[in-house]
């Protein structure tokens, strides 16, 4: 392993995941991506930084178009999904419609995963050229397992669509797969940036195996968090039509309660006739959010836990940069 390196080292990764010639005939689109990321980079950076130092790495422009890239696809994901659930978009997006949205996206999709390779010293040696092709590989892949991941997302649950009364082993299948979904999911696509880290950084293969579980706990709680945002935030989960299964609703669904009947007649209500306020009272009376809150430490633990063995080192820092993570919190990990 290389020597340690930590002071100096700069990522620029909201930079890098805007720099895509894509955006270059959209200017207000990658303004507004530009400052999103700005955010989302800053939380992971840290990170980034831990595992560099461990790993003896610094970024080169191969390894932060990787990592870059990854931030890109995930935060394109969201366009997409504005257009599937006919969420509101900004003006940027809803001016170029659905086809025009999907259209650049697929051609930053091109260019993220074309970026790497390209990026390569000239005089990289064969090691580094090995690294950078798999990463690249790897974020292929999640990002093709997430999209099945997505169009199954989409199909939706038949069993929501039946009629009440609903029984109770087909509540428990939608619960079931709604967590093989998150697995398919917001898991894979983290999972696929902890592996993506540590194969730039020529980490070993056992410590990029431990870090892609670390990743794929902490893409769960992701999901977890971003679900019950959907429920009690802004997201208005609940205000679509049809109700799409998220992590709350799973719970109450499978979970035998006296209002479940209730429940599942006020999610085959019209959006427009449903009673919202009396959903989250059902969601609350079951305790829900504190279920949710339990989901998020389980996936933490699970998270820390996958570093034990290998990168046992690390299990203390990262696990105070995951607190800080879901606290939503400038914490500098140290």
């Amino acid at each position: 392993m290389n020597a340690p390196v930590r002071d100096g080292i700069e990522w620029n990764l909201a930079e890098h995941a805007a720099s895509y010639p894509a955006f270059d005939g959209h200017p207000a689109i990658k303004a507004e991506f530009a400052r999103s990321l700005r955010k989302r980079t800053r939380l992971w950076e840290p990170l980034l930084t831990l595992l560099a130092t461990e790993f003896g790495h610094r970024p080169s422009h191969a390894s932060a178009r990787v990592l870059s890239g990854w931030f890109t696809m995930v935060h394109l994901s969201a366009p997409i999904d504005q257009i599937v659930d006919r969420d509101p978009m900004s003006e940027q997006w809803r001016e170029l419609g659905g086809a025009g949205a999907i259209e650049l996206v697929l051609a930053l999709k091109n260019q993220v995963l074309r970026a790497p390779l390209a990026a390569l010293d000239p005089a990289a040696d064969t090691a580094t050229v090995q690294a950078v092709s798999r990463a690249t590989v790897e974020l292929g892949s999640a990002c093709l397992t997430a999209s099945i991941g997505e169009y199954l997302d989409v199909v939706g649950y038949s069993e929501l669509r039946s009629e009440p009364p609903y029984p109770v082993r087909a509540a428990t299948r939608v619960a079931l797969f709604y967590e093989q979904l998150v697995g398919w999911k917001s898991s894979v696509i983290y999972e696929c940036l902890l592996r993506c880290a540590a194969l730039t950084m020529d980490a070993p293969d056992a410590a990029a195996e431990a870090l892609a579980r670390f990743g794929h706990h902490i893409g769960f709680a992701v999901q977890v968090l971003d679900d019950a945002g959907g429920v009690w935030g802004g997201g208005d989960d609940l205000e679509k039509d049809p109700v799409k299964v998220t992590s709350p609703l799973a719970y109450a669904l499978a979970l035998d309660h006296p209002r479940r009947d209730e429940l599942v007649d006020l999610l085959h209500t019209p959006a427009a006739d449903r009673d919202v306020a009396r959903t989250r009272d059902i969601l609350d009376g079951v305790q829900a959010r504190a279920f949710l809150e339990f989901l998020i430490r389980d996936r933490i633990s699970l998270a820390v836990d996958a570093l034990s063995e290998v990168l046992p080192k690390l299990a203390d820092p990262l696990e105070r940069w995951a607190d800080a993570y879901f606290r939503r919190t400038p914490e500098t990990v140290r």
